[in-house]
């Protein structure tokens, strides 16, 4: 089965033409999803979700949660132009370590070896990173979202930092559909590594709201691509290691 890599989405999903060729079974969800009680986010808009038990898959030679969500995916198969059988969630990297070498195309996932209960304690918390700016005084707490194409800033920290914007469009985030702005020139870094002058500028509230805190940005595929991430699910972290042959 092909699945997206969605360090963004809390629960692993399952698309529903994959869950009826599965023959699992299904009942509505009694579990919130983020702020909604049976809905996700995913592909081109907010699809319901149910619960499904009995799934056996494993990914990486570990094992899948038994139980996931079912919804609806086709609209994100089209988007990525390909079929896409669910999401990857943080319900099963919530103790893993993954290393990502987006050049080479190659993902690799191992469970992590801490038992530090400071951290255990926090295993359900988004990964979190600071980016340094120039005109902002404080770092800009950005979610780690390898499921989003293109890096984001909230609307309002954009119009802060004096941030150009144009090219009106609609994107989907948590809450439905958001008037999105292309903004320039943005300037800011993490680990001493630029992000994408050209980031998305939009009202990240409701993705702040269901996260239970306030985020500042998202950061995207766009930045991670070119980069060789190792993202450590027990220690809530990210860094950026030294490509193979560079010091």
């Amino acid at each position: 089965m092909w699945f997206i890599l969605d360090t963004g989405a809390p629960k692993t999903i399952i698309g529903s033409t994959t869950v009826n060729r599965l023959k699992l079974g299904s009942s509505k969800s009694s579990q919130p999803v983020g702020e909604f009680a049976t809905a996700v986010t995913c592909g081109m808009g907010n699809a319901p979700a149910e619960t499904i038990q009995g799934l056996r898959a494993i990914c990486g030679g570990l094992p899948l949660n038994t139980t996931s969500l079912r919804a609806d995916i086709a609209n994100l198969s089209l988007s990525c132009g390909r079929p896409v059988d669910g999401l990857l969630g943080n319900d099963f990297l919530k103790n893993k370590i993954l290393t990502m070498n987006c050049a080479n195309r190659t993902l690799h996932i191992a469970n992590t070896s801490g038992t530090d209960h400071a951290f255990l304690q926090n295993e359900n918390d988004p990964i979190l990173v600071k980016i340094a700016t120039q005109t902002s005084p404080r770092p800009l707490v950005f979610l780690v979202d390898t499921g989003t194409t293109n890096s984001s800033i909230d609307l309002q920290v954009a119009r802060r930092m004096n941030l150009s914007l144009g090219a009106v469009r609609n994107v989907n985030v948590v809450g439905g559909k958001k008037v999105a702005y292309t903004a320039t020139h943005f300037v800011g870094t993490y680990q001493g590594r630029p992000l994408p002058s050209q980031i998305i500028a939009m009202d990240l509230a409701p993705v702040s709201l269901s996260l239970a805190r306030p985020i500042d940005g998202i950061l995207g595929m766009d930045f991670m691509e070119n980069h060789l991430i190792k993202i450590d699910f027990h220690k809530r972290q990210m860094d950026i290691l030294p490509k193979p042959g560079c010091q």
